[in-house]
């Protein structure tokens, strides 16, 4: 089988050509990466190893923890928030987590401002 030929290679691929559409984010592929940034400040928000599938979010503390619990595929790291990326579900879940992190980094601080 060629590494072309490979379902987590497929769907990584697809996710980046889906995320590419967006008009918050800006993909660059970076070897066997594409690392993700969003926003005005171009803000660096997710790298996806397009070998493995893993996709990580970076986010700062405990922030990821309410999507972790909403989410089945993802998990906490120490960085963020991580879902392998394998197969059409779990890409869906990965551009969940895309969007849920471009939110984050949009409206973080009017949800911290609102926070009692």
């Amino acid at each position: 089988m060629l590494l072309s030929d490979s379902p987590t290679l497929v769907e990584a691929v697809e996710l980046v050509r889906r995320v590419r559409m967006w008009p918050f984010v800006r993909v660059t592929i970076e070897a066997d990466s594409a690392a993700l940034h969003s926003g005005v400040r171009d803000t660096f928000i997710a790298r996806l190893d397009l070998r493995t599938g893993g996709l990580t979010a970076y986010v700062a503390g405990d922030q990821g923890r309410p999507l972790v619990a909403a989410e089945p595929l993802a998990r906490s790291t120490r960085n963020g928030v991580r879902i392998e990326v394998v197969d059409a579900e779990s890409r869906r879940a990965g551009e969940r987590l895309i969007r849920w992190r471009i939110d984050l980094e949009r409206f973080g601080v009017q949800f911290r401002e609102a926070s009692p």
